[in-house]
């Protein structure tokens, strides 16, 4: 989820080739999702009753006008 994200919220994809062209910013088309907040993770509690939930991570992501491809 974390890399789906992160590809994303980005114009192209996240593509590096296409990072590194010239570009004007307005020409960029509107990444399909935008995060919402950090990341939330457990707290002592919750980890206590559940010892598997140690590792989880909450991300959010709210989605854009632009296209899920």
């Amino acid at each position: 989820m974390k890399q789906f994200f992160q590809r994303h919220t980005q114009p192209f994809g996240g593509d590096a080739r296409l990072s590194r062209m010239p570009i004007a910013t307005k020409a960029l088309p509107v990444p399909p999702l935008k995060l919402v907040g950090r990341a939330v993770r457990p707290d002592a509690k919750e980890v206590a009753a559940n010892p598997r939930a140690r590792s989880a991570r909450l991300r959010a992501a709210e989605r854009t006008l632009g296209p899920l491809a």
